[in-house]
């Protein structure tokens, strides 16, 4: 009973596969879903290109904001007051944070977090693990008035 069922199954499949309908549908929709494919991993990438760059360029203003307030006093000591609308530019209202860190070309820390760490190359930013979260890091190097020889901070 059950052998003549599958033989019918069998002789039906075998007649579907051979039919010029099945073997052309077959072909578009393979055609097609592999297009969706590459179209979805294609935009996946261009968004996240135009994502990383958006936080780069914003990230590059707020460096640069911060960098104009630092300054040297009468004693010689770098000093900095981070600007608020520096920090505020990444605010979306779902309790983000950011940080930073400004050191001289010496290694003297003069303000934000001390072990954040450094991208390899300047105004590119990247994807690094700081406390246990994924951050985007970009340096800038920005010259300081008043100070000795190479014044520039990071």
């Amino acid at each position: 009973m059950f052998s003549s069922a599958s033989s019918k199954i069998g002789a039906a499949f075998d007649r579907l596969s051979q039919s010029l309908r099945v073997q052309l549908l077959s072909l578009v929709l393979l055609t097609l879903f592999g297009a969706i494919g590459f179209n979805l991993y294609d935009s996946f990438r261009s968004a996240d290109a135009t994502a990383k760059l958006v936080a780069d360029r914003t990230l590059l203003a707020s460096a640069r904001v911060i960098a104009e307030a630092v300054r040297v006093d009468e004693g010689g000591n770098v000093q900095v007051d981070v600007p608020p609308a520096a920090l505020e530019m990444f605010d979306t209202g779902f309790g983000d944070r950011v940080f930073y860190q400004v050191i001289t070309v010496w290694g003297n820390l003069v303000s934000g977090f001390p072990d954040l760490p450094l991208p390899a190359a300047q105004r590119v930013g990247e994807d690094r693990a700081f406390h246990g979260a994924d951050v985007r890091v970009l340096m800038l190097d920005h010259p300081v008035v008043g100070l000795p020889d190479d014044g520039t901070i990071l």
